[in-house]
């Protein structure tokens, strides 16, 4: 198993047309909402009145009015934390940027509130130890990371708590070295040795 889909970061809007309206002005900043055809904020955020770039916090939200997005902006980029919200207004996943790439923890969540991977960026890209859990809440697998990929030890578990697998990654998704299975019980059922993928199997006699 390998860790999927917590680098691909998506964001859905509705198509509408949009209404720019500029609600307030201070010496600094000038408080901007967008609306959509309903006359329904969806947007809101501050510009300079100079520069026109987004400054400080900006908010997005759902038709419904749930908000979906919390973000803050530095000169038009992304700055600091940054939130993500399911419509009914759990907490979706948490990254966190510096001038506009990824840098330091990232959290993702399941609808349930429960925490479903957490790992941390490194100059846009995933490093050290991330972990995976299962929708209910146990660990489902810790992976270690260099430069964006899966390098070094790597331990899948069942939902009881159990070792599944235990092993290495090289230069993403290839075994290597000695790997290792487990069944539900914890007790060992093969062995095997790894080159860049290709594995040669050892069963463990009873």
């Amino acid at each position: 198993m390998h860790f999927k889909g917590v680098t691909s970061i998506y964001v859905s809007f509705i198509i509408l047309p949009l209404i720019a309206i500029f609600t307030s002005c201070t010496a600094e900043t000038k408080e901007v909402e967008i609306l959509n055809e309903k006359n329904q904020v969806i947007e809101k955020y501050s510009i300079d009145p100079v520069t026109k770039y987004k400054e400080g916090e900006y908010i997005r939200f759902y038709p419904s009015g749930q908000k979906a997005e919390e973000t803050y902006y530095y000169n038009d980029t992304i700055n600091g934390e940054r939130k993500f919200y399911f419509e009914s207004g759990q907490l979706d996943r948490v990254q966190h940027y510096l001038y506009g790439v990824f840098q330091g923890e990232f959290k993702s969540y399941y609808s349930n509130g429960k925490l479903s991977a957490e790992g941390n960026y490194l100059n846009n890209e995933m490093d050290g130890i991330w972990k995976r859990y299962y929708e209910s809440g146990e660990l489902m697998e810790e992976v270690t990371f260099v430069d964006n990929e899966e390098n070094g030890p790597f331990k899948e578990y069942f939902k009881n708590g159990k070792l599944s697998t235990e092993g290495s990654y090289i230069n993403g998704p290839f075994e290597h070295n000695e790997l290792k299975e487990y069944n539900e019980n914890g007790e060992l059922i093969r062995k095997m040795n790894c080159e860049r993928g290709v594995c040669t199997t050892s069963w463990i006699k009873k």
